[in-house]
């Protein structure tokens, strides 16, 4: 109740500071109506990109089981989890709620598989975001340096951290032999030593098809593209001076980073902060303001989850999910 409590505290004093100061502009919000169509079409576009991170999850579930898994309950139970992260900032997150219905599909599955592959999807998911920015970032690294010296500052940010998560991902492949000498030694950290050996051998043990990882990061790529060019597209009618879609690839990824950060609900405060100061590299004053127009168009499309959980045939109580919160918190450390 405390962690919660404050992380609230710190995103309303996030936003309230930029209103108080004039960055944030809910005028927009009333204007947005106007242009049905970029409404539309964003819609749309991250309607796909849910379905497409869904499909992704799917794939990785598939390495373990054998049975059939439909498409449709893959996009219902991501929907749901999309819905949870939403309405619950707390410690029951929504992908807490996702793996405890993800467990329906089979409940032979330990409880860590389901949870490792959700954490291998969102890594997965953030290499693919990364690795967009780091190629768009080295595509246009000339002209997006020339604007100013902040950006070309970015720019050499955005290849450090694309080298820094290449690393980690390379760490699902590594030899049988070294994953061997590395859980030998993870084995004896007390009390928690079993919990640590299990959940790797899990992220290994799905690591082992390759073909499975690199199309779940290809299709984490394609997901990713359709995100920053809903949200370009979205503000074109709010901006004076268009940004070229390429510039995009290189810096919104980089607020999308920010909002993953679990503080809020759909990174309210600290998303509007960050994409203030990224936009303001192009000398456009009014970042929090524009991304304030994707956040709200994100909520809405999260809170739609509520009607994949009401025709859900299983429905878990509060109390069971912090049940089994528990058992998992010291696995989620």
């Amino acid at each position: 109740m405390i962690k919660t409590i404050l992380k609230l505290t710190f995103a309303i004093g996030i936003t309230y500071w930029l209103i108080s100061s004039g960055k944030l502009d809910f005028n927009l919000v009333k204007s947005l109506l106007n242009y049905k169509i970029h409404l539309l079409i964003t819609f749309l576009l991250i309607f796909i990109q849910v379905a497409t991170t869904s499909l992704r999850w799917r794939m990785l579930l598939r390495t373990q089981i054998s049975k059939p898994i439909s498409i449709i309950q893959n996009i219902k139970l991501t929907w749901i989890g999309l819905f949870f992260s939403t309405v619950l900032p707390g410690s029951i997150t929504g992908d807490l709620v996702k793996m405890v219905y993800a467990r329906d599909l089979d409940q032979e599955k330990p409880k860590s598989f389901f949870l490792m592959s959700i954490l291998i999807d969102r890594i997965i998911g953030l290499i693919g975001l990364v690795f967009l920015m780091g190629v768009m970032s080295l595509y246009s690294y000339s002209e997006i340096s020339a604007i100013s010296p902040k950006l070309q500052s970015m720019i050499h940010f955005n290849f450090l951290f694309f080298i820094g998560i290449t690393i980690f991902f390379l760490t699902l492949f590594l030899p049988d032999n070294t994953q061997s000498y590395l859980l030998k030694y993870l084995i004896k950290i007390p009390k928690l030593g079993h919990k640590f050996s299990n959940i790797f051998q899990q992220y290994w043990t799905i690591g082992k098809n390759k073909i499975i990882i690199l199309k779940t990061l290809l299709l984490s790529i394609f997901t990713h593209s359709l995100s920053v060019t809903a949200f370009w597209y979205l503000i074109q009618p709010f901006i004076s001076e268009s940004i070229p879609l390429k510039y995009a690839f290189s810096f919104v990824p980089l607020g999308f980073v920010s909002v993953a950060i679990p503080i809020a609900p759909a990174g309210l405060g600290v998303g509007h902060a960050a994409f203030d100061i990224l936009f303001s590299f192009f000398n456009i004053n009014n970042g929090a303001s524009l991304f304030n127009l994707f956040f709200i168009v994100t909520v809405t499309n999260n809170l739609l989850g509520i009607f994949a959980y009401l025709t859900s045939t299983t429905k878990y109580s509060t109390s069971k999910l912090e049940q089994v919160e528990k058992k998992l918190q010291q696995v989620e450390k």
